[in-house]
């Protein structure tokens, strides 16, 4: 009896084929979650930068000033809104 190579070749080439679609929809599917997990991690941490900007500007900060030279008793409730929008966005990025 003869071996059918024609049918041989034509079944491993077709599994080998499926096995490759799985494959890169697999590895499309790890980009995606990547892509995602980098653009949540970006998203928190420009928060996290707006957060630290607002509690400057609530302790009276301008550009030309540093934190050492603010007088922190000129807005207390300002302070308090900025420490706690802070606190928040700081615990998404952790």
């Amino acid at each position: 009896m003869a071996v059918p190579w024609s049918e041989l070749i034509t079944g491993v080439v077709g599994l080998a084929g499926i096995g490759g679609t799985l494959w890169q929809g697999q590895r499309t599917r790890e980009a995606d979650s990547n892509r995602d997990w980098i653009a949540e991690k970006r998203r928190v941490y420009a928060r996290f930068q707006t957060s630290c900007q607002t509690m400057f500007r609530a302790m009276g900060g301008s550009s030309g000033e540093t934190v050492l030279s603010i007088d922190l008793r000129e807005a207390p409730s300002r302070i308090d809104d900025a420490s706690l929008d802070m606190n928040l966005a700081f615990q998404e990025l952790c």
